[in-house]
C-alpha cells in the first residue's frame, strides 16, 4: 500500500487497525505465488477493512473484492453499512472496478451466491454478531474458500462487547471443518 492509500484507509469510519496492513500484504505476497482467487468480506460498514482487499485483487475482473451487507437494514446494532460511502472511497482508492456488492442478509446466502464457483483466496467476516449468523457466516465463508491456502478472518473474536461472535466461532469450530492455524493481530483473528 502507498502512503496515501494508508492514509485515505485510515481516515474512512469503522473500526480496522491500519497496523494489520502489513500482515494482509505478506498473506497477498504469499497467495500470489501459486493462488488466484476472490476476496470477500461479510459486513463491510463503510468500507474501512473491506477496500484493502480491493486493493489485493488482481486485475481487471480476474479476481473480485465482493462486499456481502445489508447496508441500511442491520439488526443486531453491529455496524451500519453504507454502500454510497464505500463507493466514494473505493473511487478514491481507484478500485471500483473490483468490487462487486451483494446487498442481502448472508444467513439466506450459499456458497453458488458467491460470485459463482470460484473459490476466494481471502474471506472476513465481520457481519451480524449474533450467535446463530456468526456460525452461518464462518461456514459460508469457509466453503467458498480455496480448500489449500484460503485465508479466512474473523473480526471482533475477543472483543468484550461481543461475546457472541466468540460464542459462535467456538460452535463453527466443534462442527469440525478443516481449518489450521490461527493468529491474532489488532483485533483480527
Amino acid at each position: 500500500w502507498t502512503p496515501e492509500q494508508v492514509e485515505r484507509l485510515s481516515k474512512i469510519e469503522g473500526w480496522f487497525d491500519p497496523r494489520i496492513l502489513p500482515f494482509y500484504a505478506v498473506i497477498d505476497a504469499m497467495q500470489r505465488r501459486s493462488l488466484s482467487g476472490h476476496l470477500g468480506e461479510i459486513g463491510v460498514h463503510h468500507g474501512k477493512s473491506f477496500l484493502p482487499l480491493a486493493l489485493m485483487a488482481r486485475g481487471q475482473g480476474e479476481e473480485m473484492a465482493v462486499a456481502v451487507d445489508l447496508f441500511d437494514r442491520n439488526r443486531s446494532g453491529s455496524g451500519q453499512g453504507d454502500k454510497e460511502r464505500v463507493v466514494e472511497h473505493a473511487k478514491a482508492l481507484g478500485v471500483d472496478s473490483r468490487i462487486w456488492f451483494i446487498g442481502r442478509d448472508s444467513r439466506s446466502m450459499t456458497r453458488e451466491d458467491l460470485l459463482g464457483r470460484r473459490p476466494y483466496r481471502f474471506f472476513s467476516v465481520d457481519g451480524d454478531h449474533t450467535v446463530e449468523a456468526t456460525v452461518h457466516d464462518l461456514s459460508l465463508a469457509h466453503s467458498a474458500l480455496d480448500p489449500h491456502a484460503g485465508v479466512l478472518v474473523v473480526d471482533d473474536l475477543w472483543s468484550p462487547e461481543w461475546p457472541s461472535v466468540q460464542e459462535g466461532f467456538a460452535r463453527w469450530a466443534g462442527l469440525g471443518l478443516p481449518f489450521a492455524g490461527v493468529a491474532y493481530v489488532y483485533g483480527r483473528t
